[in-house]
């Protein structure tokens, strides 16, 4: 239980780092941007990873350093490629990116400190589903990370398509992203 309320406060100080960067409403950041308040991967981050926290922390005990080192160093790499082509392709100001700059250095503060957050969550699930262990609640987390594809993928998408066309819709790009990590997630789940 105290890692998933270590998650949630985790999130909550990323609102305090974009309040304190200017990024956490419209009024601070401007119209046409996608604030703290109004990404939906926060919320996700906030609402539905925490449970999953909840449900993984329990098989943190059974991991072995060597694993924790690798599956770190992957999701390293596997997050600086995902902040890199988000970065790219986000034409407006967010709590994550700021479209002026050039690569690592469109990410403000609050880029930085999510770019850690992913590569720490993106290594836990990854040991929680490819390592060998108990009897694990693979449905329960493997529901509750689908639906936080949708809200955390498809919801900035949709919202930035909205301020830049006039129009929120689900670009060829939010849509492989999503695919790509919900068959991940439930490949995962029939190999945990």
């Amino acid at each position: 239980m105290e890692f998933a309320i270590l998650n949630a406060c985790i999130v909550l100080f990323s609102g305090l780092v974009a309040y304190w960067e200017g990024r956490l409403t419209h009024k601070q950041l401007g119209e046409k941007s996608i604030p703290w308040l109004w990404h939906g991967g926060v919320w996700a981050d906030l609402l539905l990873l925490t449970p999953v926290i909840y449900y993984i922390s329990p098989f943190f005990q059974e991991w072995e350093m060597n694993q924790v080192v690798m599956y770190g160093l992957i999701s390293i790499g596997v997050t600086a490629i995902c902040h890199l082509l988000y970065a790219k392709t986000q034409p407006i100001a967010g709590h994550i990116v700021e479209p002026k700059g050039l690569g690592f250095g469109k990410l403000p503060i609050g880029g930085w400190y999510h770019f850690a957050y992913a590569t720490v969550i993106l290594a836990v699930v990854a040991l929680f589903y490819l390592q060998p262990g108990t009897e694990k609640p693979t449905m329960a987390v493997s529901i509750l990370l689908t639906a936080y594809t949708l809200v955390s993928v498809i919801q900035p998408g949709w919202y930035t398509h909205k301020i830049v066309d006039g129009k929120g819709y689900l670009d060829l790009q939010g849509f492989l992203v999503s695919a790509l990590l919900v068959g991940a997630i439930w490949y995962g789940y029939h190999v945990a």
